[in-house]
């Protein structure tokens, strides 16, 4: 990770992305692309689709909509690279920042839920708590970059605070999301 902070003592596991992960992404990064963050959810908790909805608890091997082992988020500078790895396959789905329509994190007890919407897709993350600082940072890392996005046929001439006003209303972010995004812009 080249621009990610060092992460806490115990978290290593949960924010250094390991070597086969990272050999797996170079292949398709461009020239000039560089991981800035990288974050591992806990097992079974990558769902994806539109209208998968969240299913809860624990069950071996793999199910519909569901990947077995450690998912990977990874933000570089040009875009969101998701890689799971099931126990015979490894599936990488990439998103230009331009194709996210939104991203939100659910806060709960024991874990947060980090949502994606893109391109048709919702992609549902789940991570431990305790790493809560860093799915905070990578929320805010994907919202800056989103809201830099042109919106609708306005040809991308409006200013950025315009475009988290228009995210508020759609309620694309929350009050507490846009002030902090707001505070990034200026």
């Amino acid at each position: 990770m080249d621009n990610q902070t060092a992460p806490q003592i115990g978290h290593e596991k949960f924010l250094v992305l390991p070597s086969n992960y990272a050999a797996r992404a170079s292949k398709y990064m461009q020239p000039g692309e560089h991981i800035e963050l990288s974050l591992r959810s806990w097992g079974l908790t990558h769902i994806e689709g539109s209208n998968t909805g969240i299913r809860g608890g624990f069950l071996a091997g793999t199910s519909k909509g569901k990947q077995m082992g450690h998912a990977w988020l990874i933000i570089t500078n040009q875009r969101l690279m998701m890689i799971s790895k099931g126990l015979i396959s490894f599936q990488i789905k990439t998103f230009q920042f331009s194709n996210i329509s939104s991203v939100v994190v659910e806060e709960g007890i024991m874990d947060d839920k980090f949502i994606v919407l893109a391109m048709g897709t919702r992609e549902i993350w789940i991570f431990r708590k305790k790493v809560r600082e860093y799915t905070q940072k990578a929320m805010i890392m994907l919202q800056t970059r989103i809201s830099q996005k042109p919106y609708g046929s306005s040809g991308g001439g409006s200013d950025p605070l315009s475009e988290l006003k228009l995210r508020l209303v759609r309620g694309e972010i929350t009050q507490q999301q846009f002030d902090e995004l707001k505070k990034s812009i200026q």
